[in-house]
């Protein structure tokens, strides 16, 4: 953040605490599809807080109209949104905020870092503020917004999901038991963490090998064995056939058996269907 932003150094901290609430409120969304979290806090002039918003997942209001719609008409005149991600200037499932921010009367955005969404490089939410004559900051706290975003961000970067591989063995190295009869090697607290980042995913990834040996369920549980509010869809990469009566057919969601042990296709192909993290095991 610079003294031009806000005018002073006290101004300028107050920018950058404001932009740790957006990164903050930015964490409620869901960590999962194809839109990024993105908080937005809204100063005054005199540069109190007087709205805060987030996005809430594909379809909803985008963190800079949330916290607009918390303003009485008129309340947006001359302030500032201070938002973790560039807004954005194009119309998907919703309008663009970069257009409800100058219809509202904001006089100055500061983001963290800018969208490498193509449709955002071609024509972002910076360059149509700057046209509006709305002054425009970028760079607080945009290492703190990159390691925030960074699994939304390598995604939209590479076009294909970012990838988290699991593994667990024994310390001689062991995956399980040759006889087959480990169920777990890992702690109850490690499986509970497996299941959060299930959760946290948009896929989960696994062999045919894995499928015909382990016959899995690749849900996201509870401690108890009760489904989490979010699935990830079950991906099986291989080329053999699996049985009709697999557990994995069971799952809430759809799977998807791709037939094939090309992984850069597979990975491809699923960030075209919305998907942006990939969970292997």
């Amino acid at each position: 953040m610079t003294a031009k932003a806000m005018g002073t150094e006290q101004g300028a901290a107050r920018a950058e605490q404001a932009m740790r609430r957006a990164l903050s409120l930015a964490a409620n969304g869901p960590a999962w599809g194809t839109n990024p979290r993105v908080g937005c806090v809204i100063l005054s002039p005199s540069g109190e807080t007087i709205a805060e918003g987030w996005h809430r997942g594909a379809g909803t209001a985008h963190a800079e109209v949330d916290a607009l719609s918390k303003l009485a008409p008129g309340q947006a005149v001359g302030a500032t949104a201070v938002v973790s991600l560039e807004p954005c200037n194009h119309t998907g499932r919703t309008g663009p905020c970069s257009e409800a921010l100058i219809a509202a009367g904001i006089a100055r955005v500061i983001f963290a870092i800018s969208d490498p969404s193509p449709e955002s490089v071609a024509d972002g939410g910076a360059q149509r503020l700057l046209q509006a004559g709305v002054e425009v900051e970028q760079g607080v706290l945009a290492a703190e917004a990159e390691q925030f975003l960074r699994v939304w961000l390598h995604s939209v970067r590479m076009r294909r999901p970012f990838v988290t591989a699991k593994w667990a063995s024994t310390l001689d190295g062991r995956a399980a038991a040759s006889d087959g009869t480990s169920q777990w090697i890992s702690s109850p607290t490690s499986r509970t963490r497996v299941h959060q980042q299930r959760e946290a995913s948009d896929a989960i990834l696994v062999g045919t090998g894995t499928v015909l040996i382990d016959n899995p369920s690749l849900t996201a549980r509870t401690d108890a064995g009760e489904l989490l509010p979010h699935q990830p869809v079950a991906v099986v990469i291989g080329e053999r056939a699996i049985p009709a009566d697999a557990t994995l057919f069971k799952h809430p969601e759809t799977p998807i058996v791709t037939g094939s042990r090309d992984l850069p296709a597979i990975l491809s192909d699923l960030f075209e269907r919305g998907m942006r993290h990939a969970f292997v095991e």
